[in-house]
């Protein structure tokens, strides 16, 4: 399977470990979603869903939930 990639400039500076482990939680989310179904690579993130993943991140949701709840099926 090929791994997804991203690519996001945040305005403000933060710092390398947060950099890092954001970049972590992007990657997982995006596999959580190609493994669902959601999505097939390659795929590139638009800047309006990004910025609502990184809500969900903030917020402290786990990937696959944030998966689930920016691609899933909304009832």
């Amino acid at each position: 399977m090929q791994q997804p990639t991203f690519e996001y400039s945040r305005p403000q500076p933060i710092s390398r470990y947060l950099a890092d482990e954001l970049r972590s939680w992007v990657q997982l989310w995006v596999v959580e979603a190609t493994v669902a179904g959601f999505i097939k690579p390659p795929y590139k993130i638009g800047d309006d869903l990004l910025e609502r993943a990184l809500a969900l991140y903030e917020f402290g949701v786990e990937p696959i939930d944030a998966a689930y709840s920016l691609f899933g099926v909304v009832h």
